[in-house]
């Protein structure tokens, strides 16, 4: 198979995604290579001990990219000091 990319993103974390959502509806060949498909959300999983703190600049970024309802509806939680 010989494909051609004009952009290869290197990992589908939450970084990666968010490049290849921006870019998703652009000119470009994109391509994202992940070592593992991530298993689909269900609340029945427990919490994971990891935690992201998102500013107010990459909630903007979220929501401009139409999947911060997405992040919201599964698991949020404010923390202040």
């Amino acid at each position: 198979m010989n494909t051609h990319y004009d952009i290869v993103i290197v990992g589908g974390g939450m970084v990666g995604s968010a490049i290849a959502c921006a870019l998703g509806n652009s000119r470009y060949q994109i391509a994202v290579i992940e070592h593992e498909y991530p298993a689909a959300f269900e609340f029945s999983q427990p919490q994971d001990l990891r935690v992201s703190a998102l500013s107010v600049a990459s909630e903007t970024l979220l929501r401009n990219l139409g999947v911060w309802e997405g992040i919201t509806s599964r698991r949020l939680c404010l923390i202040s000091a």
